[in-house]
């Protein structure tokens, strides 16, 4: 791995590889830049939006009313 100014830098030789490699390293949760506050609020009010659903929307997302209580009932602080 070479550095340019104290930054290591990579070069992917293919697209899907780069692509896995931002995924595994990438926080998920929430949006960019919410710090971890912001995702647990994020959460939160998400999952009250699942919970809030009707049986046609659930649908259309491909979730059935078991998963979007499984997921609308975790706590704000579980991913």
């Amino acid at each position: 791995m070479e550095q340019i100014r104290g930054v290591p830098l990579r070069l992917y030789p293919t697209e899907p590889e780069r692509q896995c490699c931002v995924a595994a390293t990438h926080e998920v949760g929430g949006p960019a830049g919410l710090g971890w506050l912001g995702v647990y609020i994020h959460r939160w009010r998400t999952r009250q939006q699942l919970l809030a659903l009707d049986l046609a929307q659930l649908k259309d997302l491909g979730l059935s009313r078991a998963d979007a209580q499984r997921e609308g009932c975790k706590p704000f602080w579980k991913g």
